[in-house]
């Protein structure tokens, strides 16, 4: 395994500190970006590349994040429902009604964490084959089911 830059040790440092966001991570890293699109592709070689992975994949081993874990929390967070408030009880409940929102950004942290690019809200249809090879699509599909989808 050889050896990371400082940018690129940078850039894990900051993916993790910052909620694995990799285009926060790109900015506060140093690198000499002109525009969001380029730390993206920028953030998305570096979760592709195989030193990095290793390096974050034992730091989140060192968290104790499994995948397991991951596909759980992901999983809770793309069946997501809206949460109101009761003023009677005084507590929060979960309603039936479907929280897209949250929904959408735990798909962007999928494809994130899966070192892919996020689709934008201009692009009117997503064809997930196109941007994750067909096993990752499978493995997900696996490990994540989502209820009432």
């Amino acid at each position: 395994m050889r050896n990371l830059t400082k940018k690129q040790s940078d850039w894990l440092y900051n993916y993790l500190i910052n909620g694995r966001n990799s285009r926060k991570a790109v900015y506060a890293a140093g690198y000499n970006v002109k525009s969001p699109e380029v730390a993206d592709v920028i953030g998305s070689k570096n979760l592709a590349n195989p030193t990095i992975r290793e390096k974050l994949d034992r730091a989140l081993a060192k968290l104790n994040i499994t995948e397991d874990k991951l596909a759980e929390v992901i999983a809770d967070g793309l069946n997501a429902g809206l949460v109101v408030y009761n003023p009677i009880s005084k507590e929060y409940e979960q309603t039936g009604i479907k929280n897209h929102n949250i929904r959408h950004k735990f798909l962007e942290t999928v494809l994130d964490i899966m070192g892919a690019k996020a689709p934008t809200k201009t692009e009117s249809t997503v064809n997930l084959r196109g941007v994750l090879a067909v096993g990752e699509i499978d493995k997900i599909r696996q490990r994540v089911q989502v209820v009432g989808s």
